[in-house]
């Protein structure tokens, strides 16, 4: 299989990309609850936290790349996306709950889906924002379809 190299955005000299996290809501509804930015680390092209990547908010992550109404333009395309590709994966999946779309936005603004996660880990919406109405309404809407979220780590 050959993939397609996909220039990303960068933060710092480092390339990011968004997960944008979508769920039913209480009502039955999809609904993008947030989104958030995952930096690789330095001299890494993975972004995720197991390979040392490090969490960001969006707006500051995409003002280096363009304008607030341009950012805040992308963000609601990516809001519908989410939606647009739960409500597809649901015709196949009738018991999908939860999605996290993981996407680039590459030197051209394009957005390219990398992958779709169907039990995303909701952790970085409570750690990483100081606003505790983000993580309030994902943990409202993961209540409501019945994932537990527990409150304390595990013992090792």
């Amino acid at each position: 299989m050959i993939q397609k190299g996909i220039h990303l955005l960068r933060h710092q000299g480092r390339p990011f990309d968004l997960r944008v996290l979508t769920q039913k809501s209480p009502a039955g509804q999809w609904v993008s609850t947030g989104i958030i930015g995952r930096v690789a680390a330095k001299n890494k092209i993975i972004t995720n936290h197991h390979s040392g990547g490090v969490v960001h908010h969006y707006k500051p992550l995409m003002l280096e790349h363009m304008t607030d109404t341009e950012a805040e333009n992308i963000r609601r395309e990516l809001y519908v996306l989410g939606v647009n590709v739960a409500a597809q994966l649901q015709k196949s999946y009738p018991h999908l709950k939860e999605i996290g779309l993981d996407v680039a936005i590459d030197n051209r603004w394009n957005i390219w889906i990398l992958e779709v996660n169907t039990k995303p880990a909701l952790f970085p919406f409570k750690k990483f924002f100081k606003d505790p109405s983000v993580y309030q309404k994902v943990k409202k809407y993961a209540n409501a379809y019945g994932r537990k979220l527990s409150s304390k780590k595990k013992a090792n």
